[in-house]
């Protein structure tokens, strides 16, 4: 009996880490992506500005094309969706599994199937940031990708419809695991 306690303590052990590690690396991959987003700022800055030497510094060193403000502004914001998808990731993950509970009272994530839904929620976001994108920069087959991306959102959306639809209510929960 107590080899199966101490297996048991090691898996538990074991879940706390890897746990731990994935919401690690989501805050840092959070992080690179801000860090990112602020570079980019910086070199829309010295665009608008018109510190050239800068700019032919940051192309040469970073490899970037010339691209006009508003798509710039439009990455900066990819970034940010992007951090912001990533940080949720991880304050849901240590929510579920860690059971700690932030104070913000929009941000309280009970269950997978909730984590799911702001992240998709976010993904659409994102997603429509990319198409954004695409259409003022004026590439070819833009009917063609919008075509896919309304397709790619409306999945989304049946699918958290079915998730809210057919998901059994808090009280019945409550109810079966008392009796």
């Amino acid at each position: 009996m107590a080899k199966r306690q101490i297996e048991d303590k090691y898996i538990s052990l074991v879940f706390i880490i890897s746990i731990k590690l994935a919401i690690f690396v989501m805050a840092s991959a959070a992080l690179i992506s801000s860090i990112a987003a602020l570079i980019t700022l910086l070199i829309l800055i010295f665009d608008l500005v018109g510190f050239a030497v800068a700019r032919d510094f940051l192309d040469l060193v970073l490899g970037l094309e010339e691209k006009p403000a508003v798509l710039e502004l439009l990455d900066i914001v990819e970034f940010a969706l992007l951090t912001v998808m990533l940080l949720i990731f991880a304050f849901g993950l240590n929510s579920i599994f860690m059971q700690r509970h932030y104070k913000v009272t929009a941000f309280k994530i009970v269950d997978i199937d909730q984590l799911k839904r702001y992240l998709t929620g976010t993904i659409v976001t994102l997603f429509g940031t990319a198409f954004l994108e695409r259409v003022f920069a004026r590439e070819p087959e833009l009917l063609l990708s919008g075509v896919g991306l309304g397709v790619f959102i409306l999945a989304l959306v049946a699918y958290i419809y079915v998730l809210i639809r057919y998901a059994e209510p808090e009280e019945e929960k409550q109810e079966e695991s008392s009796e």
